[in-house]
This record gives structure tokens, sequence and C-alpha cells, in this order.
């Protein structure tokens, strides 16, 4: 496996030893803060040989401006890449102009969508604007939206999809997982990226964020409407603090940094196919690599295109060696 886990009395020394590593490079792979510390229950990637990688597509679509030498290293590994950013420096990837319809504090606008989708004119700019930056596609995330929002996404998709393929742009559209009254409405879209998977409201708090049994529930909905081959598993690189019942985001590398510098032991649910640790009235969920192979397995298995990333800061390196070792990037066609 290309993931392990750290027992009681691991440390990095040893760890590096035993999978023929330099301690540096176990470090660099991993972005571990500390090159003598390590806790139990902390997954960790270690290069493997020889494994069949999944083929797959990976978009990234940061939120945040990332450093030059970040975007270098995932740029080559990519198939999409959605920042909003000048592309002449896409090296391979697809740049794609990202359209995220959200409101003056940065929070979804079904407002926004409403309007957008209320505008035909609306698909003409938006084609324009794409060819005029040069961009391969459009990223479009009308994120908000509800079941009676179906048929207003059926009449604008269609013209959309029509103007970007005229100029041979691709159209990729972001949804609720959970939105399943909306699948049948958006096979116009080359690709259905499948974001924020529901998590399940009935269980007590602090709770997982995206349980491993309710997605393959939810994925299994999206491919009963719409082509497998078009679907990317939208995968957060934000976990949960839990404090006081508020849930605030964080960053899962920031989340295990924290777990290292204090000790504190990671515990694995099977079934959420999620990770948790306390510290003192704290409570943190997040997905680690386990769960990103998990869910990679569960992309394969269903036959989506791929997988759609949210990379964030602190850089979460060992999720992208992970990602760089099993997965051999699809060429995109139309």
């Amino acid at each position: 496996m290309p993931v392990i886990v750290c027992r009681t009395g691991d440390t990095p020394s040893a760890i590096a030893r035993r999978f023929s590593l330099s301690v540096e490079e176990l470090c660099r792979l991993n972005a571990l803060p500390d090159p003598q510390c390590l806790t139990e229950g902390l997954a960790l990637f270690v290069p493997e040989a020889d494994r069949p990688p999944y083929c797959l597509e990976l978009l990234a679509c940061p939120y945040e401006p990332l450093p030059p030498s970040v975007r270098g290293d995932l740029l080559p590994h990519l198939s999409w890449w959605a920042d909003g950013s000048c592309p002449e420096d896409s090296a391979g990837a697809a740049p794609l102009l990202r359209c995220a319809l959200w409101d003056e504090s940065g929070a979804w606008s079904a407002a926004a969508a409403h309007g957008l989708l209320r505008a035909p004119e609306a698909a003409d700019e938006l084609c324009e604007a794409v060819e005029a930056g040069g961009f391969a596609g459009l990223y479009l995330l009308p994120v908000g939206l509800y079941a009676f929002d179906g048929p207003l996404l059926a009449s604008f998709l269609p013209l959309l999809a029509a103007g970007l393929h005229r100029r041979g742009r691709y159209l990729l559209l972001g949804l609720d997982a959970e939105g399943a009254a909306l699948f049948p409405y958006a096979e116009a879209a080359d690709r259905i990226v499948l974001l924020s998977p529901a998590r399940r409201n009935t269980e007590p708090l602090p709770r997982p964020n995206a349980p491993l049994d309710q997605l393959r529930v939810q994925l299994e909905a999206a491919t009963e409407a719409l082509p497998a081959e078009k679907l990317l598993l939208g995968l957060s690189d934000y976990g949960t603090l839990w404090q006081a019942g508020e849930a605030q985001p964080v960053s899962h590398i920031a989340a295990l940094h924290r777990a290292v510098a204090a000790g504190l032991p990671i515990r694995w649910d099977e079934r959420a196919g999620e990770c948790c640790f306390e510290d003192g009235g704290t409570a943190f969920w997040l997905q680690d690599l386990r769960s990103v192979e998990a869910r990679l397995a569960l992309a394969a298995e269903l036959g989506l295109a791929g997988l759609a990333l949210q990379p964030t800061l602190p850089y979460n390196a060992g999720l992208w060696a992970l990602l760089q070792s099993r997965c051999r990037v699809k060429t995109i066609a139309l």
C-alpha cells in the first residue's frame, strides 16, 4: 500500500529506513512539520513501485492564489486547471475560466445563479470571454439551486454548451452532490463536478464531514441519472473543527500538523472513511490519505471520469504525492 499508518513509537527516521527513503524525502512527501515527531494513527504516503494506477481525470480549482512553486508541482499532473489565472502557464492542464456565482461576502448565491440562468444572452457573453481569454473551457458553479430550478438549468445549459462546442471549448458544471433532483437537467455539460457530499445530519455532534457510506449512495444516484463517464467526484482539502457544537473549516494539513505537534492519537472511522482526534474540548474530523485512497477506489469502481480537488495552503504534499503516484491523467477530448 502507498499509505501507511503510524504506530506508537514510530519515528520519521525508522519509517524512512523501512522504505529506503531519506528522512528529508519522507518529510517532503508528507509535509511533516518536524523531522523528529510523528503521532499514532497518522497516515503517511510512501512511494510504491509497480502498482497499476487509476486512469482518471484530475481537476484542481483552488480558491486562493498558490505560490508558483506549488503551481509548478501540480499543473503537469492535472487534466483541468481552474483558478481564473492567465492560461499561458497551464503546463499541459486544460485551463478553465471559472464562473463562481457568489455574493459580495463570498457565499454561494442562489440569486446570482437565477440571474444568470434567466439571461440567455449571458451564454454568449461567457463563450466570448472563454474564447477571448484563450481558455479551454468554462467551469460554471451555480451552487445553491433547488429542485424547482431544474427547468432553468435545462434551458440555459444547452445554449451555453452549444456555444462553447462551436468554439471547440468544454463546459464543466459544479453541482451539490446531494442535489439529485437537478442531475437530469445537467446532461448538456461535458463534465459534472459533484460538490459537497451531504453529511449525515442525524448523527450527534461532532460528526464526520462526508461519510463514505453516504457518499456511495449519492454517487450511485448520480450514475443513475447521468453517464458515469461525465462525473467528477469533488474532494475538499478542508475538514471541520468542532468546538461547543459549532463547526469551523480547517485545512487537513493544518489539523494534522496540530495533532503531530501535540502528540494526539488519530482515530480512523472505517464507515465514514475519515479520521478524527481531540485536543481538549476541540474535536477535528478530516479526510486523510486513507480517505483519498477509499474515494479513489470508489470513483474507479463506479466508472467516474475522475476527481475534482480544491488545493489549499498549507500545501498538502502527501495528498498530491499520492495522486501523482496512483493516477494516470486522462487525455481530454470532446
